[in-house]
């Protein structure tokens, strides 16, 4: 707890293991939590457009359901910001090189949703295969 280098706030500490047992527990019942994140953008990424946010209907909706999981210090800002680091929203500005190349590789992104979504039979992707 003294090291500055870590986090230190006991809350958040309990936090990131509790999130990992709801994580775990989505997994137990068959769920993933790829699937369950790509649920909620239609299973390709969102196009922010060129509007500068904090947060969306997405990420109010994700926080909701990750609360009601037993999950810690997902208020919809930080959802978003996790959002834009998985891909699941494209919002970097008009000309940006990231834009393009985020857009050219929304396709894929459908494309492994949808294989995902039928390989446990039961509308969850299988586990196994989600390596990236």
């Amino acid at each position: 707890m003294k090291d500055a280098g870590i986090v230190r706030s006991e809350a958040k500490i309990r936090a990131a293991v509790g999130n990992a047992q709801a994580c775990l527990s989505m997994q137990r019942t068959g769920e993933t939590f790829s699937a369950f994140a790509w649920r909620f953008v239609g299973g390709e990424p969102l196009d922010g457009g060129s509007r500068v946010r904090a947060r969306s209907v997405e990420s109010e909706q994700i926080s909701k359901a990750l609360k009601s999981r037993g999950f810690k210090f997902v208020g919809p800002v930080v959802v978003y910001a996790w959002m834009q680091a998985v891909g699941l929203v494209n919002d970097h500005q008009p000309g940006c090189f990231r834009r393009a190349f985020l857009a050219a590789h929304k396709l894929r992104a459908r494309n492994r949703i949808e294989d995902d979504e039928g390989d446990a039979g039961n509308g969850n992707p299988d586990p196994r295969r989600l390596t990236s």
